[in-house]
């Protein structure tokens, strides 16, 4: 187990690095989900494992806009510095957090060096990381 707090979980399995948000993430403040980033990108730049998981189905911290860039200024040099080829997200059930962690994620495209797609199913996911690179 990389990290474990109130609010998320991480840990790899084999090469896939797994970061789950926890229910914990209702009661979190801005700054409180800034340094969680943070605390991930130090592990993305630590792993560099060239998958990522992000089970995001608990999360309920709904990603503000004032944020969504700040947020994209610390994960992508992490992800393409590190070397993620694939990131799949498992996106909650509800609508709201739904868009803002995919808002986030596409705002900056341009920049990424790695593929993402979107799933409500990990076992899918889990398939699709580990299927031969396009």
């Amino acid at each position: 187990m990389e990290l474990k707090n109130d609010y998320q979980k991480v840990w790899t399995e084999g090469n896939i690095l797994i970061f789950k948000w926890l229910p914990g993430t209702f009661k979190m403040s801005e700054q409180e989900y800034i340094e969680e980033i943070k605390k991930a990108a130090q592990i993305i730049n630590k792993q560099r494992k060239p998958y990522i998981m992000l089970l995001a189905k608990e999360m309920l911290f709904i990603i503000p806009l004032s944020l969504q860039q700040k947020v994209n200024d610390i994960l992508l040099p992490a992800y393409n510095e590190s070397g993620v080829r694939k990131l799949a997200v498992i996106v909650p059930e509800q609508i709201i957090p739904t868009l803002s962690i995919e808002q986030t994620i596409e705002e900056r495209r341009i920049y990424h060096n790695f593929t993402t797609r979107y799933f409500s199913d990990e076992d899918q996911a889990r398939k699709w990381l580990l299927s031969q690179d396009k």
